[in-house]
């Protein structure tokens, strides 16, 4: 049974995926290669139709990832991320999902859960996940634009 251990975290290395620019992909360790992938679907959005909006997480490792619904975004002010306070007092279902080995979920989720004026520039969606069986953390992201 494979155990990720403290230092493994922090090891953690977040890269660019090929095929869509905005898709991250989370290496948990460089030995284990557990990866976990989540792009946004649209990654392109107007500010007038920030709304309703997909999660696709990808999981292309050899362990199962636990996924709930709650997630944080952040802005690039030009020089360092902000943290939208439009999220930070939302309630989130309790509900864990199960993803397995070479599994894809999809989350249908609400950019505008209440009212919010996004201003145009770049975001990133976060989400925490859990890897078992070891049930260590990380954080992955997905890239979204306000054009």
């Amino acid at each position: 049974m494979k155990q990720i251990n403290l230092l493994n975290i922090l090891t953690l290395i977040v890269i660019t995926t090929g095929c869509n620019p905005n898709a991250k992909t989370v290496k948990i360790s460089k030995s284990e290669q557990t990866e976990i992938a989540m792009i946004i679907e649209p990654a392109n959005i107007k500010p007038s139709l920030v709304g309703k909006a997909k999660l696709i997480l990808t999981n292309r490792s050899a362990d199962s990832v636990k996924v709930g619904e709650s997630f944080f975004i952040t802005f690039y002010n030009g020089t360092t991320w902000e943290r939208v306070s439009n999220f930070d007092d939302m309630l989130f279902n309790d509900v864990a999902y199960l993803i397995p080995p070479g599994d894809v979920k999809e989350l249908s989720i609400n950019l505008q859960p209440k009212p919010f004026k996004y201003k145009a520039g770049k975001y990133k969606i976060s989400k925490v996940v859990e890897i078992l069986p070891g049930h260590a953390e990380a954080v992955i992201t997905a890239a979204f634009f306000v054009k």
